[in-house]
């Protein structure tokens, strides 16, 4: 499988597990399950800022698209967290 999804920095491994409950619809969008590969405090604010990077995109999604420009309180969360997730990755030694 290839995750065709943009990725922060260089990403050498993706984990993908199968949901037999989700059914597939090219036109709708679905968010991406986000789990730590660990409970270390490092992976557990990576993916907290990731499922809040998600959570601001999401609330712009109509089917599979972004449909209209961020409010720029939004814009202004985003880039913070877009900011905070680079740290993150750089502390990972990514």
């Amino acid at each position: 499988m290839i995750d065709v999804s943009p990725q922060l920095g260089d990403v050498s491994k993706i984990l993908f597990l199968p949901d037999r409950t989700a059914v597939y619809d090219p036109s709708q969008f679905r968010s991406n399950v986000i789990a730590p590969v660990n409970d270390t405090p490092l992976a557990t604010e990576f993916v907290a800022m990731a499922k809040a990077r998600n959570a601001i995109l999401d609330r712009y999604r109509t089917g599979e698209y972004i449909a209209v420009a961020l409010s720029a309180a939004d814009q202004s969360a985003l880039d913070a967290i877009t900011r905070r997730l680079n740290e993150l990755w750089k502390l990972a030694g990514k």
